[in-house]
């Protein structure tokens, strides 16, 4: 598409087509020397079984973009239904009485409660217009049962049905 065409589409119908792709809610966090730095992100994909690698993408005006561009170590982690407060609250919303919790999983701060946490290595950076796209190698992940937040059409969802409970933990690919 040249820069006529591209210049052509208008970014919030973009944005409202795009907002029809249901997707999950993460978080992506990392320790710094001030403490823990968390962003909500729902442009989150697995990018590659082997090596594992997952792609986030950032927008370049995010505080959280040269964090995550310094970062040695961060996390994913998949927000259960019940955090839609955490994940309005890394998004920078005020969300009253809201208080997250982490824990250390594999040297990268993890968000307590969450239904999947990935533990990743920087592994390469891609410009992507306004964004760049964050490859990380997976070092450590596991899974517990329940029920996903979602997020479609700019608006919080949940699914109508409860998903069978499986865990699936695995410990350490290093």
């Amino acid at each position: 598409m040249d820069q006529t065409a591209a210049a052509a589409i208008d970014p919030k119908l973009f944005r409202n087509v795009m907002s029809r792709f249901a997707s999950g809610v993460t978080v992506v966090a990392v320790q710094t020397e001030n403490g823990v730095r968390a962003m909500t992100a729902n442009a989150f994909l697995s990018g590659s079984l082997n090596p594992p690698l997952t792609v986030v993408s950032v927008a370049k005006r995010a505080h959280m973009h040269p964090v995550l561009s310094e970062a040695k170590t961060y996390s994913i982690s998949f927000l259960a239904r019940e955090q839609e407060d955490l994940s309005n609250l890394f998004a920078g919303r005020k969300v009253e009485g809201a208080k997250a919790e982490f824990f250390d999983f594999h040297g990268a701060p993890a968000l307590e409660g969450a239904l999947a946490h990935i533990a990743l290595t920087p592994h390469d950076v891609h410009e992507c217009g306004d964004h760049s796209l964050f490859l990380g190698e997976v070092r450590g992940m596991q899974a517990k049962g329940g029920t996903p937040l979602l997020y479609y059409a700019s608006a919080y969802h949940h699914l109508a049905t409860e998903p069978e409970s499986t865990t699936h933990k695995v410990a350490n690919f290093w």
